[in-house]
């Protein structure tokens, strides 16, 4: 949802779209170091506990960006937990319950939960748009966050579950 706050924060601080997007650029630099870091974490304790800190992370990460200031730097540091936090949400947690729980049907079960990602990627600009055009992109970026803790966590917490959780 990136794109939907580009415009409001060039208004209020004047920074410009590449010193913006440069928080992606760090996300994705960070996601290249803890991928493998992640995927050993979860073999060693299951994805259920993973999928759980990463969800509530992220969206409390996603809540962090209402309070930037006026400095750069302080974006992109804010882009420090939600890259770590995003770390926790990659595809390889959710893969990793499914592949455990499926032997028929395992390729219908990862295709059907992939297709999760794209729904979320597919929903929270479109949401974001809303939030951003009638609260403000301060209270948008809270918003957002507690739209997906009230959609996900409860998700999470009751379904996410793996052949080492049941163990």
């Amino acid at each position: 949802a990136l794109g939907v706050f580009i415009q409001p924060l060039e208004q209020e601080f004047g920074w410009k779209r590449a010193e913006i997007a440069a928080g992606m650029t760090i996300s994705s630099i960070f996601a290249v170091f803890t991928g493998p870091f992640v995927g050993l974490v979860v073999d060693r304790v299951g994805p259920r506990r993973i999928g759980m800190f990463g969800v509530v992370a992220g969206c409390l990460s996603l809540a962090a960006f209402s309070l930037v200031g006026p400095s750069i730097l302080m974006w992109w540091a804010l882009w420090l937990p939600a890259a770590l936090a995003g770390a926790f949400l990659k595809p390889t947690v959710w893969a990793t319950a499914v592949s455990s729980l499926f032997d028929a049907g395992r390729g219908l079960a990862l295709a059907l939960m992939l297709s999760g990602t794209a729904l979320c990627s597919t929903l929270t600009p479109i949401v974001g748009t809303y939030f951003v055009a009638t609260l403000g992109w301060r209270q948008a970026y809270l918003a957002l966050a507690g739209f997906w803790a009230v959609l996900v966590i409860p998700i999470v917490w009751l379904f996410l579950t793996s052949a080492k959780d049941r163990n």
